[in-house]
């Protein structure tokens, strides 16, 4: 039977009714949500690990002290030796970030007093000599490397574990064993106290452990600060840069960090030699908070026993609660609490400095994330002094130094952030890593410095090199990465870890 147009026209105008779904039906088609809070089972057993990895840290110093520090060697006709300090906690995984810890060497000696440019170092060692007279006086301070490691990163350990700092030592980096500032967790006091024990066990036995808030379990903030941020609480050993006092300043830096340009204004200023109104204007003196400000933490300090031993007793989720950020239960959490609830008044003087110039990570001052869109023009242009674009491809670089965090590690092969404002700026960066990267290892294939030998001045003399044949085929044949050569220098074949070219290690001294 046929049906007449109106009809059909009214039956189309008819909403049609939803689409039921029995119960059962629904239920199979919902996506489970998965629990992220650990059972008590594996509560339990990240608690046993916890413990055994604080009672065998804790015994490891029953037999061994720490290394004694010589120091510098201090004259009227040399400037101040400033105490650069690293962190090693363990060694594994990706041999990257021991890339990262050349290249973060490198940086700090070419931007330090006795560097003289690649272009001359390949002069006779007479001239070398004369052109060194002249380059030295451009940089004030000269530098010396620490650093400080985790026993289960010891070079002492004969496997693989121990090759990370083993790989620092042959390249310039020294080796200091420090324990923990007070022990996660009690040490047994029948095993503590039997045969002989060295004074830097005595003194760990004496300091006690973590302690715990009125009601809370025992052992909640232990396990917060094992958890806590890239390495649990073994973050605190920097803390240790505070006991570097031979040296007049001392800086702690990651090995996803870089040096740019140095920093002898700040050091100045530090010092008490240069309070001109352009260096404070330069680093812009000023309290900035904001939801970024400690998520990341480059310190610059005066060494004081004092410091070190007020501020390892004090805790900010002890008290007055300083937090709400990556890492703040250990190092970067402790520092800023310590320094504006805890250190007495006038004894210290901390200034923030301006983010985007020292410790530059392309990260958004305004907001908690990288990951914000790019904005418009208008909105861009008044971001700019904040946010600094400063190193885009062939600009000009205006940070003195840099931490990739945001912009991800350089030996990831990064794709700096696309799609974000912050692209310009990381990509800037990453090009500015892999081109000191390609100086080291030029620096290492030149011959043997008889000038440094000759004046017994190892601020510019090598102490490493590739002189067998087969390695230095293989420095060149790394750099023959097909990603973006103009940023990537030739290091990188793909974005991501499997992309990357890692360096070669150095032959040592030719015999």
């Amino acid at each position: 039977m046929a049906v007449s147009s109106d009809k059909q026209q009214q039956q189309k105008d008819q909403p049609k009714p939803p689409f039921q779904v029995h119960d059962k039906e629904k239920e199979a088609h919902k996506v489970p949500i998965p629990n992220k809070q650990p059972t008590p089972r594996i509560k339990k057993s990240r608690l046993k690990k916890a413990i055994g990895e604080s009672y065998k840290n804790s015994f490891f110093w029953k037999v061994f002290e720490p290394e004694k520090i010589a120091p510098p060697n201090s004259s009227d006709d040399l400037p101040p030796e400033i105490a650069y300090v690293t962190t090693l906690t363990k060694c594994g995984g990706h041999r990257g970030s021991i890339d990262g810890a050349a290249v973060l060497l490198h940086s700090i000696r070419r931007n330090s007093y006795g560097w003289i440019p690649m272009q001359s170092q390949s002069l006779p060692w007479i001239l070398i000599i004369i052109v060194a007279k002249v380059w030295r006086k451009r940089w004030k301070y000269r530098y010396k490397a620490y650093v400080i490691v985790d026993p289960q990163a010891s070079p002492t350990i004969k496997d693989k574990h121990g090759d990370c700092a083993r790989f620092m030592q042959s390249i310039g980096w020294t080796v200091l064993h420090r324990p923990p500032l007070v022990p996660l967790f009690e040490i047994p006091t029948a095993e503590a106290s039997s045969g002989h024990s060295s004074a830097s066990f005595d003194e760990l036995v004496k300091a006690g452990y973590i302690a715990r808030r009125p009601g809370e379990h025992p052992n909640k903030l232990r396990m917060l600060m094992y958890n806590d941020g890239c390495c649990g609480d073994t973050e605190l050993l920097k803390l240790h840069t505070y006991g570097l006092v031979g040296h007049e300043l001392a800086v702690h830096l990651d090995f996803d960090s870089l040096i740019l340009r140095p920093m002898d204004d700040l050091f100045d200023v530090m010092l008490g030699k240069q309070k001109d109104d352009k260096v404070v204007e330069s680093l812009s003196i000023a309290k900035l908070h904001n939801q970024n400000q400690l998520t990341s933490l480059v310190l610059l300090m005066r060494p004081s026993r004092e410091t070190t031993t007020q501020s390892n007793h004090h805790h900010p989720r002890m008290g007055k609660q300083a937090g709400g950020f990556y890492g703040d239960a250990t190092f970067q959490g402790i520092v800023p609490y310590y320094y504006e609830d805890v250190a007495p008044p006038g004894e210290h003087n901390e200034l923030e400095l301006d983010r985007c110039i020292y410790n530059q990570m392309a990260d958004n001052p305004r907001k908690s994330t990288h990951k914000f869109p790019r904005p418009p023009h208008w909105i861009l242009k008044s971001w700019d002094t904040a946010i600094r674009i400063s190193v885009a491809m062939g600009g000009k670089i205006d940070s003195i130094t840099t931490h990739f965090t945001f912009c991800n590690k350089p030996w990831d092969c990064s794709s700096g952030l696309p799609g974000t404002v912050a692209l310009d700026t990381c990509l800037g960066l990453l090009s500015e890593w892999y081109g000191v990267r390609r100086e080291l290892e030029d620096w290492w294939l030149l011959p043997r410095n008889e000038a440094g030998e000759a004046t017994n001045d190892v601020s510019f003399s090598q102490r490493s090199f590739y002189w067998n044949q087969r390695t230095i085929d293989r420095v060149q044949q790394k750099r023959q990465g097909s990603l973006q050569p103009d940023v990537y220098k030739g290091y990188c074949d793909g974005i991501g870890e499997s992309g990357y070219r890692n360096m070669m290690g150095p032959d040592g001294l030719k015999k």
